[in-house]
C-alpha cells in the first residue's frame, strides 16, 4: 500500500491506491473479480467459528484464511468442525507478520 501511495503521490506508473485494499483483502478481492467479469471463489467472512460453520454447512473440506495478510501466513485447510473451531481460534487476533495490526 505504502509503494501504491508513493507510485500515485509521485505520478509514476503504479497500482493506484484506489484498490489497495482489495489486494489485501481476501472478501473484497473476489468480489472485486466478480465485477471484473472473472471467476472467484465463494467466500465468507465470518466473525466466529459458529458462524463460518453455519455458511459450510457440512461441507468439507474448506480453506479457511485471515481476512488480510499475504502469502499463506494463516491459512488452514479444514476437513471437520474440529478443525475449524481450532483454525479459527489460532487465526483471530493473530499478528499478520507482512503488515502491521491484529485479525
Amino acid at each position: 500500500e505504502i509503494a501504491d501511495f508513493l507510485a500515485d503521490a509521485l505520478g509514476i506508473s503504479g497500482n493506484g491506491v484506489s484498490l489497495s485494499a482489495a489486494r489485501r483483502e481476501k472478501l473484497m478481492m473476489q468480489e472485486r473479480l466478480r465485477e471484473c467479469g472473472l471467476r472467484a471463489i465463494r467466500s465468507f467472512e465470518a466473525e466466529s467459528a459458529e458462524q463460518a460453520l453455519q455458511y459450510i454447512n457440512g461441507s468439507f473440506p474448506v480453506l479457511l484464511k485471515p481476512p488480510n495478510g499475504c502469502g499463506t501466513f494463516g491459512v488452514r485447510v479444514c476437513h471437520s468442525e474440529e478443525d475449524v473451531h481450532r483454525s479459527f481460534e489460532s487465526v483471530i487476533g493473530s499478528r499478520i507478520p507482512c503488515i502491521s495490526g491484529h485479525n
